[in-house]
């Protein structure tokens, strides 16, 4: 997932140091040294970065005329000069790149042209050109500190690998050559140990200073005896963040890098923090976003010219119509009185003619009112009219219109279809149908079209009259109609189905826990024969829920959960059903993922649904990438994504390597019933789907995707605080002290397990097929009999009605109900006191029994 920040510029003037080392220009070298080391007599932290200064400047009265940097020093080092009646004018830098007080206006600018030019120091002058300060990188690290991004880099991004090191025997004279040549300000100084590098110290340009104030011979002297110790390290892991704390704490600029056994493996300097802000990259994207609002500007300001002149056009166009339409009326009128003069048997029939105007003149005036699509076409398929209607439901203009052939427009009109219509429309004077039709902006409708036929004075025909009236939302509501329909079929016979299911996985789950205990002396491989079975079982019986929460069309309760192991079964899952030709690319940590409070069930059908998406785009095959983490959302990412809200997520990617999905439909994936699937392939209903489960738990989604390199959806749910429980392990299991029970059901290998678990455990069994062997047995023993374990789908007598006639007997029997299907909510209302869902395993059973018995 992909996020923006900021930083914040700084001003230049927080970045100055407005008292820097300065010294004229006939000052013995060997004083600068000493006034570097001492950093200017100014109060300083201890350590590498703090105790001395890097550079001192050469000033002629206020005039800045040189520069003497540590990288000087390093140099003559190397060189073996004597530096004991050398001037600070002889070996300083010059010219000296500066930048102008008045013209720079932020310490991002600075910080660009120490890139530009390489260099750690920048004085700056004004606009007389006389010296105002210094701005150093440890300035400008101070101020600048992005700990939003310091936080999401790693050492591993920016680290140098490529570490000048020697060994402790090298000499001073050797090492200061070596960082001249290389122009590096540190070598680390190693011991090779089995193999591996270990860092036992560090040279830097502050241990030059030194030699050269303690005037040691150079080429004589080892740089073990001189170099700085211990060595300050971090791993290659951590974020940037924890360098810069850890170089600010420490006052160093540079820390070595190493591995799990301390060996060397780079090195991360200030410079590496500074590179993570890009000033040229700051800059292009403020450019860039000025040159797009001065696109969107000048676009904007055409689009006005342009409605501008279709007004002015339009008004032309109703002035016209107008005069023509005052002209008729002239014409009409003076032809009348022609005809009234001519022959006054035609005065009735005159009379008709002037309302028959009329008419037609109000039924013009009323057709730009029509909501629905007008307009007239020839028997070539020419648009002659098209009216407001048409415009509002195609995006088509009258300008844009008249003239061409409609099946052109509407490029999803078949030629046969509209030969056929005319022919029919030729032959009976009209034609009336459903159409699908496609507007300007390549949204698809459906239309209902009727065709009436025009003739000629002559009573040949001349055109066709066309009224559409747009039925899609009618067309939508239908199939939704016929959908829910269909599924509600679907759900009755799941509902039975499962019932049935669940009367075969009782007895397998029960049975599962029960060999065990029978067969203690089996070798492993068998224990793990009965762990699979039971684990089967279990996995059969979650299906089974799943498909009654589909037919029953109930929410699923949600539970705290650890996503990480229903993220494994899932894999493993869609590992087993997926093409061959798709990889399953993951790396789940599932005991590093925080606890969710959501419904198992539909977070799988999140991650089905995804899955599904991603493998129908990848019909050539490809990668699917299935992961989770945990993540922090700050405030300043919610701000930019209205869905999101600061705090601690899971969140879940799955991202594939197929088709993508066009930028120009990205917007409109997450609508119900839209798809770009062809007609019974997909129903349009899973991103909605998953997007309405996700919001419905307090989450959001992320979608990123390029055509023809694939797409990565990632979903975010909230952490919750809590603890998990976990079930009564076997060992544990309540056992009865001879109470008798009441086992009812019209399954024969279901009474028979339930009645050898429970005896196994401790009780007495009485056994009934159905309602009315149970109400005999019930009549006969219910002085003795303390619980009823009860079905609530039988024959003969249902469970519900024999609860009733049971508390007839003893209002206070201790009904505990079970059922493959929803009972739950009925078989409390009914009395009952418990109920557990078909199949349970022996820790329910016997844990519920427990209970209702008041034995805790």
């Amino acid at each position: 997932m992909q996020s923006v920040y900021t930083v914040e510029s700084p001003s230049i003037e927080q970045a100055i140091e407005y008292s820097p080392l300065m010294v004229s220009p006939d000052t013995l070298l060997i004083d600068v040294i000493v006034m570097m080391n001492l950093g200017g007599g100014r109060a300083v932290k201890s350590g590498d970065n703090f105790d001395f200064s890097s550079c001192i400047l050469v000033v002629d009265q206020t005039s800045l005329i040189g520069i003497f940097t540590l990288r000087d020093l390093v140099k003559l080092t190397g060189l073996g000069i004597n530096l004991s009646q050398v001037k600070v004018s002889e070996v300083m830098t010059k010219p000296v790149i500066s930048i102008n007080l008045t013209k720079t206006k932020n310490a991002l600018a600075a910080l660009s042209v120490m890139c530009k030019y390489q260099i750690h120091h920048l004085p700056v002058v004004d606009k007389q050109g006389e010296l105002v300060g210094l701005i150093t990188q440890d300035k400008i690290r101070q101020i600048i500190e992005p700990s939003h991004l310091l936080k999401l880099r790693s050492v591993k991004e920016v680290m140098v690998t490529d570490v000048i090191h020697v060994l402790p025997n090298t000499s001073v004279l050797k090492l200061s050559q070596i960082m001249s040549d290389r122009h590096i300000g540190c070598v680390v100084i190693v011991e090779p140990q089995e193999k591996l590098l270990m860092p036992v110290g560090i040279f830097t340009e502050k241990d030059i200073i030194k030699a050269q104030l303690q005037r040691i011979n150079v080429a004589e002297t080892q740089v073990q005896t001189m170099m700085s110790k211990p060595v300050f390290s971090i791993r290659v892991n951590e974020s940037l963040w924890q360098v810069n704390q850890l170089m600010k704490e420490l006052g160093v600029r540079r820390l070595v890098v190493v591995g799990e056994q301390g060996e060397m493996q780079g090195l991360v300097t200030q410079t590496n923090l500074l590179e993570v802000i890009d000033p040229g990259e700051v800059i292009k994207v403020i450019q860039a976003l000025e040159v797009k609002v001065e696109e969107q500007t000048e676009q904007l300001r055409k689009s006005k010219l342009q409605l501008e002149k279709e007004v002015v056009q339009r008004r032309s166009v109703e002035k016209s119509l107008l005069e023509a339409r005052e002209k008729l009326e002239l014409e009409v009128d003076k032809r009348t009185s022609e005809l009234v003069q001519a022959n006054l048997r035609l005065q009735k029939e005159i009379e008709e003619n002037k309302k028959a105007q009329q008419k037609i003149r109000e039924q013009a005036a009323l057709i730009d009112f029509s909501t629905d699509a007008i307009f007239v076409r020839d028997l070539e398929n020419h648009i002659l009219f098209w009216s407001n209607g048409a415009e509002k439901l195609y995006g088509w203009t009258a300008e844009e219109s008249v003239g061409k052939q409609a099946h052109k427009i509407f490029y999803r009109e078949s030629l046969s279809q509209l030969e056929a219509g005319i022919k029919i429309t030729l032959e009976t004077g009209s034609w009336q149908g459903e159409l699908q039709q496609i507007t300007k902006t390549g949204q698809e409708i459906i239309v209902a079209s009727r065709w009436t036929l025009v003739k000629d004075n002559f009573g040949q025909p001349e055109s066709i009259l066309v009224v559409n009236t747009d039925i899609t939302e009618k067309k939508q509501l239908e199939t939704q109609f016929y959908r829910a329909q269909r599924l509600e079929s679907i759900g009755t016979l799941a509902s039975g189905i499962a019932h049935d299911l669940n009367n075969v996985f009782a007895p397998m789950m029960m049975i599962a826990q029960l060999l065990p205990l029978r067969c203690k002396n089996a070798d492993s491989r068998t224990r793990e024969m009965f762990k699979i079975l039971e684990n089967s079982c279990q996995r059969g019986s979650n299906l089974v829920k799943q498909i009654l929460t589909f037919a029953s069309g109930k929410e699923g309760k949600n539970i705290l959960f650890q996503p990480g192991v229903l993220l494994k079964e899932f894999v493993t899952v869609i590992q087993e059903t997926f093409p061959k030709s798709i990889t399953i690319s993951t790396s789940i940590h599932s005991d590093d993922l925080w606890i969710l409070e959501a419904d198992p069930t539909q977070l799988e059908q999140i991650l089905m649904n995804l899955a599904v998406n991603a493998r129908d785009a990848m019909l050539n095959g490809g990668v699917l990438t299935i992961n989770a983490r945990n993540c922090i959302i700050s405030d300043a990412y919610s701000r930019r994504n209205v869905d999101a809200h600061a705090g601690d997520y899971v969140a879940f990617t799955i991202a594939d390597t197929g088709t993508g999905i066009p930028a120009h439909i990205l917007d409109r994936i997450f609508d119900p019933f839209f798809t770009t699937k062809n007609t019974g392939e997909g129903t349009g209903l899973g991103l909605s789907t998953v997007l309405g489960i996700v919001k419905n738990h307090g989450g959001f989604v992320e979608v990123l995707s390029q055509v023809g390199k694939g797409t990565k959806f990632e979903v975010f749910l909230p952490r919750v605080e809590g603890k998990i429980n976990h079930k009564t392990i076997e060992g544990e299991l309540p056992r009865g002290n001879g109470n008798l029970i009441l086992v009812i059901d019209d399954e024969a290998v279901i009474r028979q397990t339930t009645q050898e678990t429970l005896e196994k455990y401790g009780y007495q069994t009485l056994v009934a097929k159905d309602g009315r062997e149970a109400i005999a047995i019930y009549a006969q023993h219910h002085q003795e009999i303390e619980a009823v374990l009860l079905d609530m789908v039988m024959p003969n007598i249902d469970g519900l009605t024999t609860i009733g006639i049971l508390k007839n007997y003893n209002s206070q029997v201790k009904v505990i109900a079970t059922s493959g299907l929803p009972w739950q909510e009925k078989a409390i209302a009914a009395g009952a006191i418990k109920f557990i869902s078909k199949p349970y395993s022996v820790t329910d059973l016997l844990t519920t029994v427990f209970d209702i018995l008041g034995n805790w």
